[in-house]
């Protein structure tokens, strides 16, 4: 039993609501393409893939697929997920573009175009990345988490296997099946309520205190996860760029190979470490980010703010 500090203790929404992650993600081009790719991994048809047939690391990291006529990601999620619907009729140029949305009984399809170098995570495992690229890419995903919360939506799915990028530099927040709309915290017009759902146990190593232990979602859980994100960048980062015989892990907690040892090793007060190429400014918003309470952590805003200062730096130095 863990005892917990009352900063849990808030008013929340309460939804019955089937997590997208039961219901897995299936890749493959856009419902036109003639013969369904095969998921290597789990040796299933792509198209239309559900479930059982996906693993963890499946959901966690999506495969772009092309059809000819771009790249794109499939997700099958409730049908009643009228986010999703409200989503879909936002554009934001570092937000993927969902292109359709098809129905098959009680499960959406949903099928986004991506970038086509693939995702953030492989493109730097490939091709390397200049600190200076890295901190201009987290610039454009910050300003895509903004745009969601400004309108209320949290994306609930943060990590750098979410994160897409094309051939001209540019990155696209995907993997948008878990993103859910928030409701305006009555006591305070100027903040949301959290909204309590099942977590996935993919998304343990990217989710804050108070979603491991009671699901509660929001935008300060979002926060938490895009530092994270930003960890396993320069992680990435650091991997690439190490000369040296030592294996360098880009998985959060990677030594805890338990998932109940997670929760102790946060709740002591222990935190991911400093990446050996990670700017100290950054680093130090990362801490902020990690704060144990919600209530404490810094606001996207005030995230993206740290971000474009650090983007200056690199142009004026």
């Amino acid at each position: 039993m863990y005892i917990l500090n009352d900063c849990f203790a808030q008013t929340v929404q309460v939804e019955k609501y089937a997590d997208p992650a039961y219901f897995g993600i299936s890749y493959g081009s856009s419902s036109r393409a003639e013969t369904p790719p095969i998921n290597s991994r789990t040796g299933c048809i792509a198209n239309g893939c559900v479930g059982e047939c996906l693993n963890a690391s499946d959901i966690a990291a999506p495969l772009d697929v092309q059809d000819g006529t771009g790249y794109f990601i499939k997700e099958f999620i409730p049908a009643s997920s009228s986010d999703i619907l409200k989503l879909s009729e936002l554009q934001f140029p570092s937000l993927a573009v969902i292109t359709e949305r098809i129905v098959h009984d009680e499960k959406l399809e949903l099928i986004t175009e991506v970038g086509d170098m693939g995702t953030l995570e492989e493109f730097i495992k490939s091709f390397g990345c200049p600190v200076e690229d890295a901190i201009t890419y987290l610039s454009q995903i910050g300003e895509a988490v903004l745009f969601l919360h400004n309108r209320r939506f949290i994306h609930r799915n943060l990590r750098a296997a979410s994160i897409f990028i094309d051939s001209n530099g540019n990155t696209k927040l995907a993997c948008l099946g878990r993103v859910r709309k928030v409701k305006p915290n009555p006591d305070d017009l100027f903040s949301t309520m959290p909204i309590k759902l099942s977590m996935s146990d993919d998304s343990l190593r990217w989710s804050s205190p108070e979603v491991i232990t009671d699901g509660m979602f929001s935008k300060a859980s979002d926060v938490w996860a895009f530092a994270v994100l930003i960890w396993e960048i320069f992680t990435l980062i650091d991997k690439d760029l190490d000369e040296s015989d030592e294996e360098i892990s880009h998985l959060p907690y990677h030594q805890l190979t338990s998932k109940d040892l997670i929760f102790p090793y946060l709740n002591n007060g222990q935190r991911l470490g400093k990446p050996k190429n990670c700017p100290d400014a950054l680093y130090e918003m990362m801490l902020q980010c990690w704060e144990f309470c919600a209530e404490d952590r810094l606001r996207c805003q005030d995230v993206v703010q740290r971000i474009e200062e650090q983007v200056c730096l690199n142009v004026y130095s």
